[in-house]
């Protein structure tokens, strides 16, 4: 009258339970490793950022700087012919809106239909 002893099948069902646990956090340590290889990258990242904006104020303390004894908007408001920018951008291939504050622009916004040639330009001036 002996009972049948159940030790086999239980610690059948343990060792499966352990075995997907490996399993799970092996999956958790590779998603982990991810994260942290994102986190990396990002940080990165904002570091470059971070020395790109110091170097960007350090170039305006230094243009202010050198330039605080006129003020270049009076002067492409006032003396500077807009058309002369304009062609002087088209020559060197830059935009001639980054020269100019938004108020400036929409001032100045016939500036943009004008389609001469900047040789025609520097001999008038």
């Amino acid at each position: 009258m002996w009972k049948k002893q159940n030790h086999g099948k239980k610690s059948e069902v343990l060792l499966k339970k352990a075995q997907s646990k490996i399993v799970k956090t092996e999956k958790q340590k590779k998603e982990k490793n991810e994260q942290n290889k994102k986190i990396k990258t990002v940080i990165r990242k904002r570091k470059v950022k971070h020395v790109e904006r110091i170097e960007k104020l350090e170039l305006q303390i230094n243009l202010t700087e050198k330039t605080r004894d006129y003020n270049l908007g009076t002067s492409l408001r006032n003396y500077i012919d807009p058309r002369i920018f304009k062609t002087w951008t088209d020559e060197v291939g830059a935009e001639w809106e980054k020269l100019y504050t938004s108020a400036l622009q929409k001032k100045f916004l016939w500036v943009k239909n004008i389609n001469s040639k900047w040789s025609q330009i520097s001999k008038e001036y």
